[in-house]
Protein backbone atom coordinates (compact mmCIF):
# COMPACT_ATOMS: atom_id res chain seq x y z
CA UNK A 1 0.00 0.00 0.00
CA UNK A 2 2.77 2.60 1.04
CA UNK A 3 4.33 1.60 -2.73
CA UNK A 4 1.06 2.48 -4.01
CA UNK A 5 0.30 5.59 -1.66
CA UNK A 6 3.98 7.20 -2.90
CA UNK A 7 2.79 6.48 -6.87
CA UNK A 8 -0.23 8.63 -5.84
CA UNK A 9 2.16 11.12 -4.63
CA UNK A 10 3.86 10.89 -7.45
CA UNK A 11 1.53 11.13 -9.52
CA UNK A 12 -0.30 14.34 -8.26
CA UNK A 13 2.93 16.63 -8.24
CA UNK A 14 3.79 15.33 -12.00
CA UNK A 15 0.03 16.57 -12.40
CA UNK A 16 0.67 19.95 -10.94
CA UNK A 17 3.76 20.67 -12.69
CA UNK A 18 2.17 19.42 -16.05
CA UNK A 19 -0.68 21.80 -15.51
CA UNK A 20 2.42 24.71 -14.40
CA UNK A 21 3.79 23.86 -18.15
CA UNK A 22 0.44 23.88 -19.64
CA UNK A 23 -0.63 27.16 -18.14
CA UNK A 24 0.54 29.36 -21.09
CA UNK A 25 -1.64 27.77 -23.46
CA UNK A 26 -4.77 30.16 -23.62
CA UNK A 27 -7.60 27.14 -24.62
CA UNK A 28 -5.91 25.33 -21.34
CA UNK A 29 -5.46 28.42 -18.84
CA UNK A 30 -9.34 29.08 -19.72
CA UNK A 31 -9.94 26.47 -18.17
CA UNK A 32 -8.26 26.41 -15.04
CA UNK A 33 -8.14 28.95 -12.35
CA UNK A 34 -7.76 29.48 -8.71
CA UNK A 35 -9.93 26.98 -7.46
CA UNK A 36 -8.78 24.50 -9.84
CA UNK A 37 -4.96 24.99 -8.22
CA UNK A 38 -6.55 24.69 -4.91
CA UNK A 39 -8.10 21.44 -5.62
CA UNK A 40 -4.91 20.37 -7.03
CA UNK A 41 -2.48 21.22 -4.46
CA UNK A 42 -4.98 19.52 -1.65
CA UNK A 43 -5.17 16.43 -3.44
CA UNK A 44 -1.38 16.62 -3.02
CA UNK A 45 -1.54 17.58 0.75
CA UNK A 46 -3.59 14.64 0.95
CA UNK A 47 -1.96 11.92 -0.85
CA UNK A 48 2.00 13.41 1.45
CA UNK A 49 -0.61 12.91 5.11
CA UNK A 50 -1.64 9.33 3.30
CA UNK A 51 1.87 8.43 2.53
CA UNK A 52 3.15 9.71 6.25
CA UNK A 53 0.02 7.80 7.94
CA UNK A 54 1.21 4.43 5.27
CA UNK A 55 4.75 4.76 6.33
CA UNK A 56 4.11 6.05 10.21
CA UNK A 57 1.37 2.51 10.60
CA UNK A 58 4.03 0.19 8.88
CA UNK A 59 6.46 1.62 11.32
CA UNK A 60 4.63 1.21 14.53
CA UNK A 61 3.23 -1.98 13.71
CA UNK A 62 6.48 -3.78 12.77
CA UNK A 63 7.69 -2.56 16.01
CA UNK A 64 5.43 -3.94 17.93
CA UNK A 65 4.69 -7.06 16.59
CA UNK A 66 8.35 -7.51 17.01
CA UNK A 67 8.67 -10.43 14.32
CA UNK A 68 12.23 -11.54 13.33
CA UNK A 69 11.29 -12.30 9.51
CA UNK A 70 10.45 -8.43 9.16
CA UNK A 71 12.74 -6.43 11.66
CA UNK A 72 16.03 -6.58 9.37
CA UNK A 73 13.87 -4.33 6.94
CA UNK A 74 14.09 -1.68 9.53
CA UNK A 75 17.42 -1.98 11.27
CA UNK A 76 19.88 -0.75 8.67
CA UNK A 77 17.36 2.41 8.11
CA UNK A 78 17.53 3.17 11.88
CA UNK A 79 20.82 2.36 12.59
CA UNK A 80 23.51 3.10 10.35
CA UNK A 81 24.09 6.02 8.20
CA UNK A 82 20.37 5.51 6.36
CA UNK A 83 18.63 6.81 9.45
CA UNK A 84 19.93 10.53 8.03
CA UNK A 85 18.16 9.77 4.93
CA UNK A 86 14.99 8.37 6.86
CA UNK A 87 15.47 11.65 9.12
CA UNK A 88 15.60 14.36 5.56
CA UNK A 89 12.41 11.97 4.11
CA UNK A 90 10.99 12.93 7.12
CA UNK A 91 11.47 16.70 7.16
CA UNK A 92 11.74 17.65 3.41
CA UNK A 93 9.35 15.35 1.93
CA UNK A 94 6.51 15.17 3.97
CA UNK A 95 7.27 17.75 6.81
CA UNK A 96 8.05 20.99 4.89
CA UNK A 97 5.43 19.93 1.99
CA UNK A 98 3.24 19.92 4.68
CA UNK A 99 3.34 22.98 6.15
CA UNK A 100 3.63 25.08 2.40
CA UNK A 101 0.50 23.32 1.77
CA UNK A 102 -1.21 24.55 4.42
CA UNK A 103 -0.92 28.11 3.26
CA UNK A 104 -3.96 28.47 1.14
CA UNK A 105 -1.54 31.30 -0.74
CA UNK A 106 0.59 28.78 -2.09
CA UNK A 107 -2.09 26.44 -3.43
CA UNK A 108 -3.54 29.27 -5.11
CA UNK A 109 -0.05 30.42 -7.09
CA UNK A 110 0.19 27.79 -9.26
CA UNK A 111 3.98 28.71 -9.48
CA UNK A 112 4.53 28.25 -5.84
CA UNK A 113 2.89 24.94 -6.00
CA UNK A 114 4.71 23.75 -8.86
CA UNK A 115 7.58 24.33 -7.09
CA UNK A 116 6.56 22.38 -4.52
CA UNK A 117 5.06 19.85 -6.22
CA UNK A 118 8.44 19.52 -8.26
CA UNK A 119 10.18 18.79 -5.03
CA UNK A 120 8.13 16.54 -3.95
CA UNK A 121 8.81 15.14 -6.96
CA UNK A 122 12.19 14.98 -6.58
CA UNK A 123 12.37 13.65 -3.39
CA UNK A 124 10.35 10.75 -3.88
CA UNK A 125 13.23 9.49 -6.32
CA UNK A 126 15.06 9.36 -3.03
CA UNK A 127 12.24 7.57 -1.25
CA UNK A 128 12.40 5.12 -3.65
CA UNK A 129 16.11 4.82 -3.09
CA UNK A 130 15.75 4.52 0.60
CA UNK A 131 13.08 1.59 -0.15
CA UNK A 132 16.11 -0.70 -2.47
CA UNK A 133 19.57 0.42 -1.52
CA UNK A 134 19.44 -0.41 2.34
CA UNK A 135 19.11 -3.84 1.55
CA UNK A 136 22.14 -3.91 -0.68
CA UNK A 137 24.50 -1.43 1.38
CA UNK A 138 23.12 -2.19 5.07
CA UNK A 139 26.43 -1.22 6.26
CA UNK A 140 25.50 2.29 5.51
CA UNK A 141 24.52 4.99 2.49
CA UNK A 142 26.41 3.79 -0.55
CA UNK A 143 25.10 5.20 -3.67
CA UNK A 144 27.25 4.86 -7.80
CA UNK A 145 26.98 6.43 -10.48
CA UNK A 146 24.54 4.33 -11.80
CA UNK A 147 21.94 5.52 -8.76
CA UNK A 148 21.71 8.41 -10.72
CA UNK A 149 22.04 7.53 -14.73
CA UNK A 150 18.83 4.89 -13.92
CA UNK A 151 16.27 7.17 -12.59
CA UNK A 152 17.07 10.10 -14.96
CA UNK A 153 17.80 7.96 -18.21
CA UNK A 154 14.39 5.94 -17.57
CA UNK A 155 12.61 9.14 -16.71
CA UNK A 156 14.09 10.92 -19.45
CA UNK A 157 12.77 8.24 -21.77
CA UNK A 158 9.49 7.94 -19.89
CA UNK A 159 8.86 11.90 -20.20
CA UNK A 160 9.83 11.84 -24.07
CA UNK A 161 7.31 9.86 -25.12
CA UNK A 162 4.76 11.77 -22.37
CA UNK A 163 5.71 14.68 -24.42
CA UNK A 164 5.37 13.21 -28.22
CA UNK A 165 1.88 12.05 -27.08
CA UNK A 166 0.95 15.03 -25.48
CA UNK A 167 1.64 16.74 -28.83
CA UNK A 168 -0.67 14.65 -30.82
CA UNK A 169 -3.76 15.10 -28.32
CA UNK A 170 -6.15 17.10 -27.63
CA UNK A 171 -5.85 18.98 -23.39
CA UNK A 172 -9.24 18.81 -22.89
CA UNK A 173 -12.31 16.64 -24.18
CA UNK A 174 -13.57 18.05 -26.96
CA UNK A 175 -17.35 18.41 -27.31
CA UNK A 176 -17.78 16.98 -23.83
CA UNK A 177 -20.59 18.53 -21.97
CA UNK A 178 -19.35 18.47 -18.47
CA UNK A 179 -16.36 20.38 -19.05
CA UNK A 180 -17.64 23.18 -21.55
CA UNK A 181 -19.72 24.30 -18.19
CA UNK A 182 -17.31 23.52 -15.75
CA UNK A 183 -15.14 26.91 -16.37
CA UNK A 184 -18.29 29.25 -15.11
CA UNK A 185 -18.17 26.97 -11.77
CA UNK A 186 -15.20 26.96 -10.70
Amino acid sequence: MIFMVGHGVSAMAFVIVCVRLLSDDERFAERTGVAVFRDLGNLLFMFLMLWAYMAFSQLIITWMGNLPEEIPWYLPRLTTSWKFVSLGLLVFYFGSPFLLLLSRRVKADLRRLAVVAGWVLALRVLDLVWMVEPVFHPGGVFLSWMDALLPAGLGAIWFAYFSYQLERRPFLALHDARIEGSAEHA
